[in-house]
């Protein structure tokens, strides 16, 4: 491959993350992580040809096989520069955006001409990388999201309700090691056997069912990422009644019922027809606001309180933090989940999160599962 920082002016990096912006278009679910592993990968082993790129780029990009045609078409205009007309209109069919309304996306703006008229190249339009204003009309199916290892996040949501089950409720359960006699079934047993009970019954106080709000950010920045936290919401879903579910971008939606249904797919697909702002921009202290007016009920002393976001956010980052103080003189516990702790794009979003520590109980990394394992300990 010819050293594409040299063709008129083109600067290497800026090339391979328009390319991955430009997919980001078509449905692929391509984040910071991914781009900055394809750059480490160019860096570190030098230009390559054609297919050793092709291969390298598609293992990162591609998670579904109906993306490798919309990738192919791509990379060829990635590799070879190829002209586009800016006034080229094409329609095509994406299998990835059918749930809800059934619509067809337009590629207008999606390449433009280099801005110098005297080249041929073309550059691939910015859609940035992290937070964004837009505000998604679309209805996306995200029923493929249910392709996880589905016993492995409900050991860890059974794991992470335990751990939040710390103090003992009101009402009392019949224990070996319990911290007093259970009255009733002593003389229940005494009558069973005449008067003359075998062994004392003991009782300690229940456990108090866990209050459990989540907040998940499903704006086009954690596309790469939504898959484990939906798991983890509807796996605690299904270990305690005192869970609230929420998705937000640019606006705030209620998935509470849908994440309910009796399996992920049938959860995910209910809630494809139902949140209208799923890949949208961000606007995290909004959205925060809107919660807490909103739905101001499902916030109390006893509600440990999960915001699942990358910390990519187009507002103040200081308004950020004056939500987070609102919602912690509110709640028990503050957690504040982020995929990008423990990756190179984490220094990129600490703007938003330093701004946000001291009102934040518990930082955690939800990189992967082998992170979310991690959470429950964190929480105690």
């Amino acid at each position: 491959m010819s050293d594409v920082s040299s063709i008129l002016g083109y600067d290497f990096e800026t090339h391979l993350t328009r390319f991955a912006r430009n997919l980001r278009t078509y449905g692929l679910m391509i984040g910071p992580t991914e781009i900055s592993d394809a750059m480490n990968i160019f860096t570190n082993q030098g230009f390559m040809d054609r297919a050793s790129a092709y291969w390298c780029l598609r293992s990162l990009f591609v998670n579904r096989f109906p993306e490798i045609n919309m990738f192919d078409q791509a990379f060829r205009r990635f590799w070879t520069f190829e002209y586009f007309d800016s006034r080229e209109v094409q329609e095509y069919k994406s299998d990835i955006f059918t749930g809800g309304k059934k619509f067809s996306r337009r590629r207008t703006e999606t390449v433009l001409p280099e801005h110098d008229p005297s080249s041929g190249n073309v550059l691939f339009q910015p859609n940035p990388v992290g937070a964004s204003s837009r505000k998604s009309e679309e209805y996306r199916d995200v029923s493929h999201l249910a392709e996880i290892n589905s016993e492995e996040v409900s050991r860890i949501a059974s794991n992470f309700v335990r751990s939040l089950a710390d103090k003992p409720g009101r009402r009392y359960q019949s224990t070996r090691h319990g911290t007093k006699i259970d009255l009733r079934r002593l003389l229940r047993e005494s009558f069973r056997a005449g008067g003359e009970p075998w062994r004392i019954p003991l009782k300690s106080r229940k456990p108090r069912l866990p209050n459990v709000v989540f907040m998940l950010d499903v704006s086009g920045s954690m596309d790469k990422h939504s898959r484990n936290l939906l798991h983890l919401a509807y796996e605690t879903c299904r270990k305690t009644s005192q869970v609230k579910v929420f998705v937000f971008s640019t606006d705030v939606s209620e998935v509470t019922r849908e994440m309910k249904s009796n399996t992920m797919a049938e959860a995910l697909t209910k809630i494809s027809g139902k949140v209208a702002h799923w890949s949208g921009g961000t606007r995290i202290g909004d959205c925060l606001t809107q919660l807490s007016t909103e739905f101001s009920f499902v916030l109390n002393r006893y509600t440990t309180f999960v915001l699942m976001s990358d910390g990519w956010d187009t507002g103040d980052p200081e308004d950020v933090s004056r939500k987070l103080s609102v919602i912690k003189r509110t709640v028990k516990k503050l957690v504040w989940l982020n995929p990008l702790i423990g990756s190179g794009d984490y220094e990129q979003a600490t703007r938003t999160l330093e701004a946000s520590v001291p009102f934040v109980d518990v930082f955690a990394s939800s990189r992967n599962i082998n992170e979310l394992k991690k959470l429950p300990a964190l929480i105690v």
